[in-house]
C-alpha cells in the first residue's frame, strides 16, 4: 500500500503551523469572537485530527491543536499526556509552543523536557503501558498553547472518537476530523449532532472522510444533565476487519466482536489438579446450583484479591487460571476467567461479560459495535434466572452487582460469539432506606436519640464499602461529621449485613445532641426532620437547554417520634406536604398526641431522562422538598 504522498502533505501542514513565526501572529486573544468567550474557560482555536490506515495491521494519527486558556479552570489544556505501549502503540513525536496574548512565542517544548513514565497507579501492580507528558506550567492568563502529537498504532483494532467540544465550558473556533482508508475498506461511523462527512479520493486506492465544525460556543453548566456526549457534536468510528498482533477479528457486529474476545482468551481456563480437587470437595455434595455458585464464589473471594495487571495484547488478553491460582491475585479479566474456570469444573456454564464500569454509567451506544468497555464481570445463566458475579470484590454477595455495573448494556461472550445483554435494574422497590428514630428532649433542649436504619440495594452500596474497608474508629469519626446537627456525640454504632440478591444493612446508632431544641422563654423550637434533610435546590432563573437525568430510583421512609417535656402544646405547625411530579413523590406530615410528636416523611425518586421542558417542574418539586425538610415547629409552655 503506497501512502506517502497525501500523508506527508497532511503532516507538513500541521508541522508548518507550529513553526510559522515569520508571518503575523495567527492566534492573538483579540482574534477570539466575544460570543466564544462567553461561559468559556478555554477556546479551541484550531484542531485537526487525522487518522489513516496504512496497512491491515497499522494505522497512524496526527492530532494538532491550538487552545487559548482564559483562566485557571482551563489549565487542563496547558498539559498534554499520551499513552503508548511497546509493540502496540508508538508516539513518534510531540511538539509544542507557548504563546502570549498577542500571539508572540514565549517558548517551545524541548524533547528533553518531555516526561516518560510508567502508567502504574495506585490500582495497578504492573503494566507495560507508558505515557509521555508535558506541562508548560504557565499561570499568566490568557495564554495559548499549540501541540502536535503523531502516533503510530501497530494494530487496526483502535479507531478514534472525535469530540471537538470536550466539555461544556470549552468553545470551539474551528476543528476538523479526517479519516483515510483503503477504498475497499468502508468506514463504520456513528454521529451525534453533526451531519454526514464530506467524501473524496485524495489519491489512488484511498478514500477520505472529512467532518468540520466552527464557532461552537461554550454553554452554561447545567446540573442534572445527561451525558455530554449526547449533547455535543461527536463522531465515533470503528473498524470492520482488524488485526491485533497475530489475532484477526471483525467488528461489524457484537457477535463477531465476542468471537474475537473468546478466541483471544481461549484455552486459559485450565485449573491445577489441587484446585480441581477443591472444586469437587466444595460442590459434589451440593444439589442446588445456587449453592454451588455461592460456595465457589466464596472460595474465589477468600483466596484471591484484585490487582490490576495490564500486560500483553493491549491489556485485553487475560492471564490464565493457573496464574491466578498460583499468585492469588489478578485483574478483572483474570479473576472473572478464574471464576469461569471454577464453575466449568463444577459443570456450571457461564459467560464472561465485557462492560463499562462506573457508578450509574449509562453512556453506552448499543447500536454501534465498538470497544466501549473497561471492565469484565461474569454471568451465570440459569434458565429464566441469571446470577451476576463481580469477581473483583471480596465482600459482595453472589447475584448482586451494585451501581458500578447495574442497569446498562454489556457484551456476554462464549464460544458461539457475543450477545448484547442488560444487567439488572434496581428500582425503588430494591433501593430503600427505612429509618425509625426516637428522640427524647429534656427541659434544656438536649436530646437523646436512638436510630434504627435498614438500607437495601444501591442505598446500601456506600455503607457496604465503608463498613468493609474502614475501621470502627474511623466510622465513628465519619458519623461525627456527617449530620447537620448542633454539637453531638455518637454513643454507640453497630451494623448487621443481610446477604441476598438485594442485600441489606441494618444500622443501630445512639447519640446525644446538645441543644437540639431551642428554648426561648416559654417557647420550644425544633426541626422534626433530624437526619434526612434535603440540601438540593435548582436555580430558578436558569434557561434550560439540555435534558435532565436522574440516575437512581430510591425510596426513603422516615418515622421520627419525639418525646417532649411535659406542659408544652403546639403553637405553630407546618401543613402536611404532598408533592407529585414525573421525578417522584414526596409526603411529610406531623401528628401530636399529648407530649409526643410524630414526624413521617416518605420520598420516592424515579430515574430516567426527562425533557428540558420539565425543568421548571423540577425546580418546583425539589424546592418544595427542601422547604418541607427544613420546616420548624413551635411549642409553647402552658
Amino acid at each position: 500500500m503506497k501512502v506517502t504522498t497525501c500523508w506527508t502533505l497532511l503532516f507538513l501542514a500541521g508541522f508548518g503551523v507550529v513553526h510559522a513565526q515569520d508571518k503575523a501572529p495567527l492566534y492573538t486573544v483579540a482574534g477570539i469572537p466575544d460570543s466564544l468567550k462567553k461561559n468559556a474557560h478555554a477556546v479551541i482555536r484550531e484542531e485537526s485530527l487525522v487518522f489513516r490506515m496504512e496497512d491491515a495491521d497499522r494505522t497512524r494519527e496526527i492530532n494538532h491543536y491550538v487552545v487559548t486558556v482564559l483562566d485557571p479552570q482551563g489549565d487542563h489544556y496547558g498539559h498534554i499526556a499520551n499513552w503508548y505501549q511497546p509493540g502496540m502503540r508508538e508516539i513518534r513525536s510531540i511538539k509544542g509552543v507557548l504563546y502570549d496574548p498577542s500571539g508572540q512565542q514565549i517558548r517551545k517544548l524541548k524533547s528533553s523536557d518531555i516526561r516518560d513514565g510508567s502508567d502504574v497507579d495506585d490500582g495497578t501492580m504492573m503494566t507495560d503501558a507508558r505515557y509521555k507528558s508535558y506541562n508548560f506550567d504557565y499561570n499568566s492568563y490568557p495564554y495559548t498553547v499549540e501541540y502536535e502529537v503523531e502516533v503510530k498504532n501497530y494494530n487496526s483494532f483502535q479507531f478514534p472518537r472525535w469530540r471537538p467540544q470536550d466539555y461544556d465550558w470549552v468553545a470551539v473556533q474551528h476543528s476538523t476530523f479526517t479519516v483515510q482508508l483503503p477504498d475497499n475498506y468502508p468506514l463504520r461511523y456513528r454521529t451525534e449532532h453533526i451531519g454526514k462527512p464530506k467524501e473524496s479520493t485524495p489519491e489512488k486506492g484511498m478514500h477520505q472522510y472529512d467532518w468540520e465544525v466552527s464557532n461552537v460556543a461554550a454553554v452554561h453548566h447545567e446540573i442534572l444533565a445527561e451525558a455530554w456526549s449526547r449533547r455535543s457534536p461527536n463522531v465515533i468510528t470503528g473498524p470492520g476487519d482488524f488485526v491485533m498482533q497475530q489475532y484477526k477479528g471483525n467488528m461489524n457486529s457484537w457477535d463477531n466482536m465476542g468471537k474475537f474476545f473468546y478466541t483471544l482468551n481461549a484455552g486459559r481456563d485450565v485449573l491445577p489438579e489441587p484446585v480441581l480437587a477443591k472444586v469437587h470437595q466444595l460442590t459434589d455434595t451440593l444439589k442446588d446450583n445456587n449453592a454451588k455458585i455461592s460456595a465457589l464464589y466464596n472460595y474465589l473471594q477468600q483466596n484471591t484479591r484484585y490487582v490490576s495487571v495490564q500486560l500483553g495484547i493491549g491489556g485485553l488478553q487475560t492471564f490464565d487460571a493457573g496464574y491466578v491460582s498460583k499468585k492469588g491475585y489478578g485483574d478483572c479479566k483474570a479473576l472473572s476467567n478464574y471464576m469461569y474456570s471454577l464453575l466449568k469444573a463444577a459443570g456450571i456454564p457461564s459467560c464472561q461479560v465485557l462492560i463499562h464500569g462506573g457508578n450509574y454509567e449509562t453512556d453506552f451506544i448499543p447500536d454501534f459495535t465498538s470497544d466501549q468497555f473497561n471492565h469484565v464481570i461474569l454471568m451465570v445463566p440459569q434458565g429464566k434466572d441469571t446470577t451476576w458475579l463481580e469477581c473483583t470484590s471480596q465482600t459482595l454477595f453472589p447475584g448482586y452487582l451494585g451501581a458500578f455495573t447495574s442497569n446498562r448494556y454489556c457484551l456476554a461472550v462464549n464460544e458461539k460469539g457475543g450477545t448484547l445483554v442488560h444487567t439488572p435494574i434496581y428500582n425503588m422497590d430494591s433501593n430503600k432506606e427505612l429509618r425509625r428514630l426516637t428522640v427524647k428532649v429534656d427541659e434544656t433542649g438536649n436530646a437523646v436519640m436512638d436510630c434504627f436504619t435498614r438500607s437495601t440495594g444501591e442505598e446500601q452500596d456506600n455503607l457496604h464499602g465503608r463498613n468493609h474497608n474502614v475501621s470502627q474508629e474511623r466510622i465513628l469519626k465519619i458519623l461525627k461529621e456527617q449530620y447537620s446537627l448542633p454539637s453531638y456525640d455518637i454513643n454507640s454504632y453497630t451494623w448487621t449485613e443481610w446477604p441476598g440478591k438485594i442485600p441489606a444493612i441494618d444500622e443501630h446508632m445512639q447519640l446525644t445532641v446538645n441543644n437540639y431544641a431551642q428554648i426561648t422563654g416559654k417557647r420550644l423550637f425544633l426541626q422534626p426532620n433530624v437526619l434526612n434533610r434535603s440540601g438540593f435546590r435548582l436555580s430558578k432563573d436558569s434557561v434550560r437547554t439540555g435534558n435532565l437525568q436522574l440516575f437512581n430510583a430510591i425510596h426513603d421512609s422516615d418515622t421520627t417520634v419525639f418525646s417532649l417535656p411535659l406542659g408544652y402544646t403546639p403553637e405553630s405547625f407546618p401543613k402536611n406536604t404532598d408533592l407529585h411530579s414525573v421525578f417522584g413523590d414526596y409526603h411529610a406530615e406531623l401528628q401530636v398526641k399529648d407530649n409526643t410528636l410524630t414526624y413521617i416523611r416518605d420520598y420516592k425518586q424515579r430515574n430516567g431522562i426527562f425533557p428540558a421542558s420539565t425543568y421548571l417542574s423540577a425546580v418546583e418539586f425539589f424546592d418544595g422538598i427542601y422547604k418541607a425538610d427544613h420546616a420548624k415547629v413551635v411549642f409553647v409552655k402552658q
